[in-house]
C-alpha cells in the first residue's frame, strides 16, 4: 500500500489557507499543526494563512506556535495570517504579540484581494483588527522561543509515551 500524504489545506490565490488540525474534543492539535506549517515551509510555501472560521478560540499553545512560524516565514520573506470573524479569536490574536505580526483576514475573499496586491507587487499592511500594524520580529523574539525543534521533541516524547 503506498503512504499518501492528505492535504490540508488549498491554495488561494499565492496563499496557502491551512485547515488546523483538531483533537477529538474539537481544540487545535497544536504540536499536530506546528509539524504541518513546518512541513508547508519545507516544501516552499511562503505566504500561510490559519483558517480558523470554524473555531471560537485559540489557546495559548496554538498562539506560540503561530509565534514561531511567523518568525520563521519572515526570515524567508514569508507571511502568515488568520482567517476568522471570530470575536474572540481576533481578541486573543489583539491581545498577544501577534497583533503587530500578521493579518486577520475576516473572508476569503480579503485572501483574493491580498494576492492581487502581492502580485501587483504591493505589499499588504498587517492588520490587525481595524489597527494597521507594522512588522515587529523584536516582539516576537522577545517571547520564549525554542522553534519548531522543541515542538518536534515534544512531539516525539508524545507519540513515544503513546506506545503501548
Amino acid at each position: 500500500m503506498s503512504d499518501l500524504s492528505l492535504k490540508n489545506y488549498r491554495e488561494v490565490g499565492l496563499f496557502d489557507l491551512l485547515s488546523p488540525p483538531l483533537t477529538p474534543i474539537g481544540l487545535v492539535d497544536g504540536q499536530l499543526l506546528g509539524s504541518q506549517i513546518k512541513e508547508l515551509i519545507e516544501s516552499g510555501s511562503l505566504q500561510i494563512v490559519l483558517d480558523c472560521s470554524g473555531l471560537d478560540f485559540l489557546y495559548s499553545d496554538t498562539l506560540t506556535i503561530l509565534a514561531q512560524a511567523h518568525q520563521i516565514l519572515q526570515h524567508k520573506n514569508g507571511t502568515l495570517g488568520i482567517m476568522s470573524t471570530s470575536e474572540s479569536i481576533v481578541n486573543s490574536i489583539n491581545k498577544s504579540a501577534l497583533a503587530d505580526l500578521m493579518t486577520i483576514y475576516p473572508v476569503e475573499t480579503d485572501l483574493i484581494q491580498a494576492s492581487m496586491r502581492l502580485m501587483s507587487g504591493q505589499k499588504p499592511p498587517v492588520q490587525s483588527g481595524q489597527h494597521q500594524h507594522d512588522h515587529d520580529l523584536e516582539v516576537v523574539e522577545a517571547m520564549n522561543n525554542d522553534g519548531f525543534e522543541l515542538m518536534d521533541a515534544h512531539a516525539v516524547q508524545s507519540s513515544e509515551s503513546e506506545v503501548i
